[in-house]
């Protein structure tokens, strides 16, 4: 029972630590959708003659 127990904790600190990379691996993705977005915009304003 007492190994189950420690099995769990282990989950679930795995589980805390996917999340946290998973919420940096967003904010992440969202930087760099923005980067590209302001860079989409900024073409259009200034189109290439």
């Amino acid at each position: 029972m007492g190994q189950l127990v420690f099995a769990a904790a282990d989950i679930g600190s795995l589980q805390q630590k996917l999340n946290r990379k998973n919420e940096a691996l967003d904010m992440k993705s969202d930087m760099v959708c923005d980067i590209f977005g302001q860079y989409a915009h900024n073409f259009l304003l200034f189109p290439v003659l």
